[in-house]
Parts: C-alpha cells; structure tokens; sequence
C-alpha cells in the first residue's frame, strides 16, 4: 500500500501523487466516501463493453427462447433482411 501528502484546493480539487497514479491497476472512475476527518477512494470495477455486450446477448437469448423463437428463426430474418436491404441498393442505384 503507497501513502502520500497531498491537499484539496478551494475549488475541491485533489492531486494525487504520481507514486500513486501510475499504478497500473487505477482507473478514472472511483466511489468517494466521506465521515468526519476521512475520505475514501473505492476503484469501480466496471465491466469492459465486450463482458456487457456479452451479458446482453445471454438475457436476449433467454428471452428468446422464452418466446418461442429459435436460432433459426433469427438467421431466416437477418437472412430476409438483408435480402430487402439489397433490393433498396439495387433500386437506389437507377
């Protein structure tokens, strides 16, 4: 664990030492929490857009398959979609 001086500014601006910030394992987002004569920095561990992403797809799927509609089903519709959107291609094109 590092530990370092630094100060609030008026305006509630801290700077943080550079011991501290060039910890690779930091990123931008903290939850702060304030009790009388201390502050606490919590890292929030966000999920990347590729986790999200991949936990978007898993409920969708599960709602899907509560509905009634096969992996099938989605590839006969991007199937005919893009059908459609290549007709609109051919037509824009005259």
């Amino acid at each position: 664990m590092n530990a370092a001086l630094t100060k609030i500014s008026p305006k509630g601006e801290m700077i943080f030492p550079m011991s501290i910030v060039k910890k690779p394992d930091l990123s931008d987002e903290f939850l702060v929490y304030a009790s009388k004569d201390t502050i606490v920095l919590k890292k929030l561990n966000k999920p990347s857009r590729k986790e999200r992403f991949g936990e978007l797809c898993k409920k969708m799927g599960k709602h899907a398959g509560e509905m009634g509609i096969k992996k099938e089903d989605v590839n006969q519709l991007i199937h005919d979609c893009r059908k459609e959107i290549n007709k609109i291609h051919i037509l824009n094109k005259f």
